[in-house]
């Protein structure tokens, strides 16, 4: 195995407590090596609110980067924060051993333990029969993995660079390194293979239909007998986690953060304010602005006042006033719901809230009158801002081209079956 291990553990810390907890650690456990690699996932992915599996994924990303440069007798860390960063030729190498799986980027690591620190890797890996077409699983990694693996260890060099020579009065030499680092950066970058499928019209947008949420909205509605939790508060407070999520299209983490007073009940908004994104205040209808008023002055104001939940204003507790740390409460509702509705055809989770939230958008334009319907610009620009993606992000021009694709595909049905209509109606008999 590789000489590192990625561990999961629950955080026991004031206000981390029961948290999932990610770190990169040495072979025997211990994350004394990674300090860094660690401090860049805190810094820039769990203060964020990005989730334990996507820091995983960063760190076995930035792992594999250090094994890279330990095979050549090199320690990443210290040229990045200490010495000469990077060069052209190591960003060849860096992302070559960054496109191999495990097993080839362990027989380099393995072979590098002899003598020489140089290691010529043609001579490593094993030689295939040039006739032999036939695809071999165990070297095969996706396009779109080694891309992702690219641009998180990029990220994190560019991590590196801006904490060594940004925002303080550097020496000339240093600022020519910083210049070459940039560079070295944005080569390694360029180097990520593009990934058209990733952005195609593809299953990965599917969401439930507008019936499979009416259900789940009458299974969650507090009383109803369907309900699969007992206590009126745990029935309310989740069933208010669903009409945000529902109205909004938020995040589970952004709906967990929520103050007492992100909800503007009066005017019908949420303030989403912890956000991986963008922070935005988004409407919500009488009905959630309802859920909130009932959930905060007959469960929420009972509870104890001394409690952390009433002393900070959090929304979402548990029945004894403890905040709810992870967006875990979520995760039960919506297993708890798909329980009772039974086997579905694909996955209701809280993520695809933010689907079916896009989906019902693309319905609703459809039925606009024809002078009031939006440009494609316009439909974008308001995915953008209410789902929080940047300006620069591409979700919305995905949604886009699947709301486009649907609508062709239903006027090429229709355009069928006219035709076959008329065809049945002309071979009839007399």
């Amino acid at each position: 195995m590789l000489p590192f291990r990625v561990r999961h553990f629950k955080g026991q810390s004031a206000g981390r407590r029961g948290e999932e907890i990610v770190i990169l650690t040495d072979a025997r456990g211990s994350p004394a090596p990674h300090y860094y690699p660690n401090l860049f996932s805190i810094t820039e992915y769990r203060n964020v609110g990005r989730s334990p599996n996507t820091i995983d994924k960063v760190l076995r990303a930035i792992g594999m980067a250090k094994v890279w440069a330990e095979t050549r007798g090199r320690n990443l860390d210290q040229e990045l924060s200490e010495g000469s960063f990077l060069d052209a030729a190591d960003v060849l190498d860096l992302t070559r051993f960054l496109g191999l799986n495990a097993i080839a980027q362990l027989s380099e690591f393995e072979a590098s333990k002899g003598g020489s620190n140089i290691v010529r890797f043609d001579c490593k890996r094993p030689q295939r029969d040039n006739n032999d077409h036939s695809e071999d699983s165990d070297e095969a990694v996706p396009s779109n993995e080694v891309g992702n693996r690219i641009r998180w260890v990029a990220k994190y060099l560019e991590w590196h660079r801006h904490r060594r020579f940004d925002s303080r009065n550097i020496t000339e030499a240093d600022a020519r390194l910083s210049e070459v680092a940039v560079k070295v950066v944005a080569d390694l970058q360029a180097k990520a293979p593009s990934n058209t499928t990733r952005w195609g019209d593809d299953e990965t947008l599917e969401a439930p239909d507008p019936e499979v949420l009416q259900r789940v909205e009458t299974i969650l509605m507090p009383g109803s007998p369907e309900n699969p939790f007992q206590s009126s508060f745990i029935q309310w407070r989740n069933y208010l986690a669903w009409r945000l999520l529902s109205d909004s299209g938020a995040r589970r983490n952004e709906v967990k953060s929520a103050s007492v007073d992100s909800v503007l009940a009066s005017n019908n908004r949420f303030e989403i304010r912890v956000s991986k994104t963008v922070p935005r205040t988004v409407p919500i209808i009488d009905l959630t602005a309802n859920a909130f008023d009932v959930f905060f002055f007959e469960h929420w104001l009972e509870l104890p006042e001394n409690s952390e939940g009433r002393r900070k204003g959090v929304l979402f507790t548990d029945a004894k006033g403890d905040p709810l740390t992870s967006g875990k409460f979520i995760n039960r509702m919506f297993l708890a719901v798909r329980a009772v509705i039974g086997p579905l055809p694909w996955r209701l989770t809280p993520h695809t809230m933010r689907r079916a939230w896009n989906h019902l958008l693309s319905l609703k334009l459809d039925r606009l009158p024809e002078g009031k319907r939006f440009s494609p610009q316009q439909e974008a620009e308001t995915r953008i801002r209410i789902m929080g993606w940047s300006e620069n992000s591409r979700q919305a021009a995905r949604y886009n081209r699947r709301h486009i694709r649907e609508t062709a595909d239903k006027i090429a049905q229709e355009m069928m079956d006219q035709l076959y209509t008329l065809s049945d109606q002309e071979e009839a008999p007399l």
